[in-house]
């Protein structure tokens, strides 16, 4: 009979495109991203009732893609209520 050690090893998946990487410690492996929103979940009455946050662990092509995603919409998001506001009536006139 022959005695041999099996070292612990973790294993990270990214959430988006679930590849994964074997690592020899528990943690983040290097260079993946932890992706978070705080935010409440809200009953009908409008009230929070529940943490509704969402965190995701992100390989480095996921989390550049979900950086570019974020920032382009921003920029949309901006430009559109500076549009917005340029075309609504001036207040206290």
């Amino acid at each position: 009979m022959a005695v041999s050690e099996i070292t612990a090893s973790w294993r990270a998946t990214c959430d988006c495109c679930k590849v994964a990487e074997v690592m020899p410690a528990k943690g983040r492996p290097k260079y993946w991203s932890d992706f978070q929103i705080l935010r409440y979940a809200y009953d009908f009455q409008g009230y929070a009732v529940a943490d509704g946050s969402l965190k995701l662990l992100l390989c480095l092509t996921c989390s550049d893609a979900t950086t570019k995603a974020i920032n382009t919409t921003f920029d949309e998001i901006q430009d559109r209520a500076a549009i917005s506001r340029a075309l609504s009536p001036s207040e206290g006139g």
